[in-house]
């Protein structure tokens, strides 16, 4: 009898520590659960300001281009500032700056927005062909070929990429390579209105002018209200 007595007691000594640290094990699930639910609150609520700041931007911008469309850079260029203190790292925002920089002449400013545009978003095409027009007026060509050739080696299914590449290849004038690119543009978009543009103006530089006109009205097929393609149809030589 004394020997199971003492036996029991050895299993109530041994169930004491067991005890102990399964109650710890729950209390630190129960910590570590509320850990997860504040983590899981915070980053909600981080979601939510990150979406507010995103739509604040955007907003902001829309305001911007409109007072750049009435020739209004002070005014467009303060609300472009006001939308990249509300989201750094938005694409837009960091082109739209660029942009009115450069209206500014401010062009050490202009190219590093443009920079920092296109490595959030490297595939912005419009931030890309401002960029570039930006190198050519600097003398500058080669350098803009040259980044948009490898822009091009990372994207060969892109229509764009073949376009920036065709008209800075015109710019230099090897009309058969620029030829050659904006033909490959338009096997991958028949509908695309700058490659269609490029071409018209290509053939123009071939003194190919029905096939230009062809292209220019097919860019206002697309687009009704080009005003590109309709000022290269104005300026087209009269029979």
């Amino acid at each position: 009898m004394a020997a199971r007595s003492a036996s029991k007691g050895a299993r109530a000594i041994v169930s004491c520590p067991l005890l102990a640290l399964r109650a710890g094990i729950n209390g630190l699930s129960c910590m570590m659960r509320n850990v997860l639910i504040i983590t899981c609150c915070c980053l909600t609520m981080l979601a939510g300001c990150t979406d507010l700041h995103h739509e604040e931007a955007e907003h902001l911008n829309q305001e911007g281009v409109q007072y750049l469309a009435s020739n209004n850079l002070p005014k467009a260029h303060d609300k472009f500032v006001q939308a990249w203190k509300q989201e750094p790292q938005n694409a837009e925002t960091l082109y739209n700056l660029a942009s009115t920089y450069q209206r500014h002449d401010q062009n050490t400013e202009a190219e590093r927005y443009y920079r920092q545009a296109l490595q959030v978003n490297p595939n912005f095409t419009a931030c890309r062909h401002n960029y570039y027009l930006l190198l050519v007026s600097q003398n500058r060509l080669p350098e803009a070929r040259d980044d948009a050739q490898r822009w091009l080696a990372q994207n060969p299914k892109s229509a764009d990429a073949y376009v920036q590449v065709g008209w800075l290849m015109r710019a230099q004038g090897d009309l058969p390579n620029a030829r050659k690119n904006l033909e490959e543009a338009l096997a991958l978009e028949p509908h695309n209105t700058e490659a269609l543009l490029e071409s018209g103006k290509l053939y123009q530089d071939f003194h190919m002018f029905d096939r230009a006109k062809t292209l220019y009205q097919r860019v206002l097929m697309v687009d009704p209200y080009n005003k590109d393609a309709q000022a290269m149809l104005t300026s087209m030589p009269k029979k």
